[in-house]
């Protein structure tokens, strides 16, 4: 398995573009320098009214396979 810290901030307006399938991804650069392009839909848990927001801690298998996504901080 693989861990990767991510700092992300997605403003209200940029989600609203996912919201309504201009995209369904997101871009992120992990704290190690990794880019990673992640399905948005695992970040809707932690949608507000002001977007998405925070440290998380990224999980996939060796087979690079989404595990789990959890916010940090």
């Amino acid at each position: 398995m693989h861990s990767y810290i991510l700092d992300i901030h997605i403003t209200a307006d940029e989600w609203l573009k996912i919201y309504r399938g201009y995209t369904s991804n997101v871009r992120c650069r992990a704290t190690d320098g990794t880019r990673i392009l992640l399905p948005a839909k695992h970040f809707k848990s932690f949608v507000t009214r002001n977007g998405v927001s925070g440290r998380f801690q990224l999980i996939v298998t060796s087979e690079f396979k989404f595990v789990s996504l959890t916010l940090i901080n």
